[in-house]
């Protein structure tokens, strides 16, 4: 298992980020207490997912499917919507961290290779490395959060969700 030092400052604030921004772009806003909740809740599941994959010698990316699944189910029973609207805010949220990723490591791999040495030995080096990894996730959460943007909008015309 990891470090719990990583649960604590990083897993749970990406979770409550993630939930925040995938609601939001869908035009649903959640209070701090759901944001909370969420963040809690699913950074628990990433911690022992990650745990549990790495333990049990599960293929690369079971964890992020895994994931994304109690996010979906996580939204479901926190906020008691539609599955369709679990299933589009988790995507959205999932692509997001998938993109700032997909961005951050080629850049990272090429012109600093020594931030990956031990950096299973060195928890700040991981906390910190996951947080420039998900710039993307950051700023949409800074941008979502202080506009009324959103991508879509699924309250529709009678302004239930």
């Amino acid at each position: 298992m990891e470090d719990i030092r990583v649960l604590a400052f990083f897993y749970i604030i990406q979770a409550a980020l993630m939930g925040f921004v995938g609601m939001a772009l869908i035009g649903v806003r959640l209070s701090w207490k759901q944001v909370l909740l969420i963040g809690l809740m699913q950074g628990i599941v990433v911690y022992l997912c990650r745990g549990l994959c790495a333990i049990f010698g599960l293929p690369f990316g079971s964890h992020s499917f895994i994931s994304f699944l109690s996010l979906i189910v996580l939204f479901r029973l926190v906020l008691k919507m539609r599955w369709g609207i679990d299933f589009a805010a988790a995507s959205l949220a999932f692509i997001t961290v998938m993109l700032s990723e997909g961005l951050t490591a080629p850049v990272l791999y090429t012109y600093a290779p020594h931030v990956f040495q031990n950096l299973d030995n060195d928890v700040r080096r991981y906390v910190w490395l996951s947080y420039c990894s998900d710039w993307l996730l950051i700023v949409s959460a800074l941008f979502l959060g202080t506009t009324k943007y959103k991508l879509m909008d699924f309250r529709g015309q009678s302004g239930k969700v």
